[in-house]
């Protein structure tokens, strides 16, 4: 019995001296915290060691070499935009009290769509024919960081019972539709202006003529050219009423309402001394008239170019001085049997008989569009109904300047104009 005691005595005292302590503390469970915890800080002690290694193995490489994972914990408000269904707030600032008929005015707008997205903004007008919203399909919307964007509405109430019925806008993101709404402003009141004689439909701060010329159009009658620079006012808008003007309108305009320039050109009856129109200054709340002495002169840019040299006034004595001239070159080559005054006497001679009939021939083709000045824009005054023989005068740019045989005048574009 004490053999056996003293055999279970000594195992244990063995076995007690082979126990590894260390072993025994690296495979204590830890927590998933302290698991993390050691392996981050393992990991940037390894980078670091890497970093300063003199030179660099592909396992050393592979170790330190970024990954995506942290993209992993980024908040969600940094990778997509929030968007919520909210109320589309609309509103109007600055609407004038009283506006003069004929008179631009605007209106700030605002739509508040109360969080900041971006969106695809159609506004539309729901109004009577005769107040004319001046921008139309020509908006630019400024949007802060709050949602609001905003806009400037410009309009031009053509008569006293102008109105306004609505303001409507939907939004669009992403080409779908998002949000609608829509408003009822209160228009100004549109007070009445006197329709006198010569008045030209412009209401202004300002209406100044800085140039204008003078040229017969055809034998009946002149074309006159104006133009015109104003403040806080719509040259579209001018015109005329007056019996003696055949025709009229605004070729050009350039700048904003605040500040504008146009031509305005004008065909009357050629038995009008003066050219007489008026404005009314909204400032002063009276009408300020202008007359311009009729001179006529040469104006390349219009129709109004001489056609027919028979008409010239110096016609006569240029006819004369060639026909003398070609006389003493023909005299000088008799007597001294040179050659060279007979080359000049030809010369004169042929541009005797070139210059006689200047103009060329061709065909204008069927509801060709005749207009009285050589630009885009001008206005249309005669559009044949078949195709009609022309006598061409000269070009500028793509339209040429021609007469009909029913005495019309006028500028064609090249593409209805066949020479012959």
């Amino acid at each position: 019995m004490l053999r056996v005691v003293f055999l279970l005595i000594f195992a244990s005292f063995v076995f007690a001296q082979d126990i590894d302590i260390e072993f025994l503390k690296s495979i204590k469970p830890v927590s998933s915290s302290e698991l993390l915890e050691k392996n981050s800080n393992q990991s940037a002690k390894t980078t670091d060691e890497i970093l300063n290694k003199d030179t660099l193995t592909l396992d050393d490489l592979k170790q330190i070499a970024p990954n995506e994972d942290g993209n992993l914990e980024l908040d969600d408000s940094l990778i997509y935009q929030e968007v919520r269904v909210t109320d589309f707030l609309l509103s109007t600032r600055n609407v004038p009290k009283n506006v003069y008929q004929n008179q631009i005015f605007s209106i700030n707008f605002n739509a508040d769509i109360q969080q900041n997205i971006s969106l695809d903004l159609n506004l539309t007008v729901d109004k009577t024919p005769n107040l004319e919203w001046l921008n139309e399909g020509k908006i630019n919307w400024d949007k802060d960081i709050n949602g609001v964007y905003s806009t400037k509405l410009w309009f031009e109430a053509k008569e006293k019972n102008a109105s306004l019925s609505k303001i409507s806008i939907i939004a669009k993101r992403n080409g779908e539709f998002f949000q609608k709404a829509n408003i009822s402003p209160k228009l100004p009141k549109i007070l009445p202006v006197e329709e006198k004689n010569g008045y030209a439909h412009i209401v202004a701060d300002e209406l100044k003529v800085l140039n204008y010329k003078t040229a017969k159009f055809d034998e009946n009658s002149n074309i006159m050219t104006i133009e015109l620079s104003s403040k806080n006012a719509n040259l579209k808008s001018f015109y005329i009423n007056n019996e003696n003007i055949i025709r009229q309108g605004i070729n050009s305009t350039k700048g904003g309402y605040q500040n504008q320039k146009g031509f305005y050109f004008v065909v009357f009856n050629n038995n009008i001394k003066k050219f007489n129109f008026s404005y009314f200054n909204a400032k002063t709340k009276q009408f300020e008239s202008f007359s311009l002495n009729i001179k006529l002169e040469v104006d390349d840019l219009s129709t109004q170019t001489e056609l027919n040299p028979q008409n010239d006034p110096f016609y006569a004595y240029k006819k004369t001085a060639l026909y003398v001239g070609v006389i003493l070159l023909l005299f000088l080559y008799i007597f001294s049997k040179n050659t060279t005054p007979l080359i000049f006497a030809c010369i004169l001679i042929g541009f005797h008989i070139y210059n006689k009939d200047p103009h060329n021939v061709g065909i204008v083709s069927k509801d060709a569009k005749v207009k009285i000045l050589p630009i885009e824009k001008s206005t249309i005054f005669y559009i044949p109904n078949s195709d009609e023989s022309v006598e061409i005068f000269e070009q500028n740019k793509n339209y040429y300047k021609v007469l009909f045989e029913n005495g019309k005048i006028g500028w064609v574009n090249s593409k209805y104009l066949i020479k012959k």
